[in-house]
């Protein structure tokens, strides 16, 4: 079986409204979702910290989709753990989002801190600015 890809984009991109639009032709899961199911905490600040179990915990969990052949859609750490492709959307648009949103909201700092490990990555890793551009 041919695994799937790991696609990550950060917070306030727009992924779970992707993964449940009509635009999700590639059926990408959505890996917030596996872990609640798997019941593994998922905090965006496991991956900018020294939180190396949890990170363990989530990428095994994960792991276990891509194994299946299933795409998974993440918000993980690209200087960690290297994805196949990454979404990287215009970050005030996130911040926006991210700002008006329920649930979480990282502080200011997180937020940049985030940016710039995609931004480091983003010339060596497949990188599209739309959900839409992405080909599997």
């Amino acid at each position: 079986m041919v695994p799937g890809k790991l696609i990550f984009s950060p917070c306030g991109s727009g992924k779970s409204y992707f993964i449940n639009s009509s635009h999700n032709c590639f059926k990408i899961l959505d890996g917030d979702l596996i872990l609640e199911k798997c019941q593994i905490k998922n905090r965006n600040y496991f991956w900018y910290e020294d939180k190396t179990e949890e990170q363990e915990a989530i990428k095994q969990a994960l792991q276990i989709e891509l194994d299946k052949g299933f795409h998974v859609l993440y918000s993980g750490n690209p200087l960690i753990w290297k994805p196949d492709f990454m979404v990287i959307i215009d970050s005030t648009l996130r911040y926006d989002r991210i700002m008006n949103r329920e649930g979480f909201r990282p502080t200011k700092e997180q937020f940049l801190r985030e940016a710039q490990a995609y931004s480091d990555v983003s010339k060596s890793i497949k990188t599209v600015d739309s959900f839409e551009k992405l080909i599997l």
